[in-house]
């Protein structure tokens, strides 16, 4: 039985395997980029810097989720490499489980401690309510946004990223789509928001899970089984993927002190302006991480087989793209910063052009 990972490795292959995984970034950007100008323009500036406040709580959701997605897939994918699938699918099948049951905790223990949560983020009494409509809807659904998470990974580690990228955009669609009836004609606000985001993410989950479940054994090679329950590999799995977790959570900080600093210096605004340049970073930086979590199983895949040659063309072409792209990044950035930020809301664009004006001051006066 094959599987996609198993190929020799050229510059033309790596491109082509990593493109649907970059692409499924570059759209989950693009789709969060748009539930921002939905709330931005239909909701108001309060709701978006609401938003932006919850977010290192989301962050850190989203930090367990690629920890045990990045780390376990890691796993996954080189028992794959020594020809050993049936134990890589009964890891998979446990640590599925595992997951889903962190979800289910987060999502209990999330909303009893809610309020206390909301005002450690840094709200204030004008914002809390738009963070409690946003932040509540959200935790309802963590097991589903966690295991959408998961699988996008694994879908690449079972050598189907094609699928992954096809799952992504009905489950954008869906969003783009439930954003607009939720919040312009339902008028539900930042809690249709929530929902709308929420909901995109369910098809995505029922796909993978058809797959994992049916699809997967005709064909495949990564499927559900038997689970083994082994606490020193659910360990393991954590170790290989804190990494991202930190990186995660380093963002999640970041934006915590951004927010507080704002909220100090220029008010709710200029949370709102700093939440438009944080949705901007997302799609700028979309493609380097689409491409990253592409090329790890192909990476995992082939130190589990040995196979000296294509590891090392492996980190060569890695090293060449990625300095490719932070190139061209950085010159789109600078074309269409103008732009991202108009779609919002013209009156953010001033208080954006104030933020930065006090950081070079700043930096003046030190």
């Amino acid at each position: 039985m094959s599987v996609g990972l198993n190929k020799k490795i050229s510059l033309k292959s790596m491109i082509a395997f990593t493109l649907p995984t970059m692409s499924t970034m570059v759209f989950l950007s693009l789709y969060t980029i748009v539930d921002g100008v939905f709330i931005s323009r239909y909701v108001g500036a309060n709701a978006l810097s609401a938003t932006n406040i919850v977010y290192p709580v989301i962050n850190l959701v989203l930090g367990t989720s690629i920890m045990m997605a990045t780390g376990g897939s890691a796993i996954v994918a080189m028992l794959l490499g020594e020809k050993k699938e049936q134990k890589a699918r009964s890891i998979f099948t446990s640590l599925t489980i595992v997951v889903f049951l962190i979800g289910i905790l987060i999502s209990i223990f999330g909303n009893l401690f809610i309020k206390n949560i909301i005002y450690l983020a840094g709200s204030t009494e004008q914002l809390y309510s738009d963070c409690y409509d946003y932040l509540s809807f959200t935790l309802y659904f963590v097991p589903v946004a966690i295991l959408k998470t998961y699988f996008d990974y694994f879908l690449v580690t079972a050598g189907k990223p094609g699928l992954g990228l096809f799952s992504g955009i009905i489950g954008g669609v869906i969003n783009m789509l439930l954003d607009y009836i939720f919040m312009v004609p339902l008028k539900l606000g930042v809690k249709g928001a929530a929902l709308a985001t929420q909901m995109g993410m369910v098809i995505p989950v029922l796909i993978a899970l058809s797959y994992f479940i049916y699809f997967s054994r005709k064909k495949g090679i990564l499927y559900f089984e038997k689970p083994q329950f082994q606490f020193s590999t659910i360990l393991k799995a954590c170790t290989n993927g804190s990494s991202e977790m930190v990186t995660q959570i380093s963002t999640g900080i970041t934006t915590y002190l951004f927010n507080i600093k704002m909220l100090k210096y220029i008010g709710v605004d200029g949370v709102g302006a700093i939440t438009i340049v944080l949705y901007a970073q997302f799609l700028l930086t979309s493609i380097i991480l689409g491409f990253s979590s592409g090329t790890a199983p192909l990476i995992s895949y082939n130190y589990g087989k040995e196979d000296k040659e294509n590891l090392k063309k492996l980190v060569k072409y890695g090293y060449f793209m990625i300095i490719l792209f932070c190139f061209f990044v950085f010159c789109l950035s600078e074309a269409i910063a103008p732009i991202i930020t108009v779609i919002f809301t013209d009156k953010m664009v001033d208080y954006l052009k104030k933020a930065l004006i006090y950081g070079h001051t700043s930096r003046i006066s030190s």
